[in-house]
C-alpha cells in the first residue's frame, strides 16, 4: 500500500462508476475494435494532428 493511502486509510482519489463513453470504449479495446496502431511516438502524434 502506498504512503498516502496509508496515511489517509484510503486509496487517494475518487473512485467514479465510468460512464457509457468510457464504458464503450473500455468494450472497444478489450475485443481490440477502433484501435489505431502507431509504430512510435512522431506517427502518434502525426495522426492525432498535432
Amino acid at each position: 500500500m502506498g504512503k498516502a493511502a496509508m496515511v489517509r486509510g484510503r486509496i487517494p482519489f475518487n473512485v467514479a462508476i465510468p460512464n457509457a463513453t468510457t464504458r464503450k470504449t473500455f468494450e472497444d479495446t478489450d475485443a481490440k475494435r477502433n484501435l489505431v496502431a502507431c509504430k512510435n511516438a512522431n506517427s502518434m502524434f502525426k495522426k492525432l494532428g498535432i
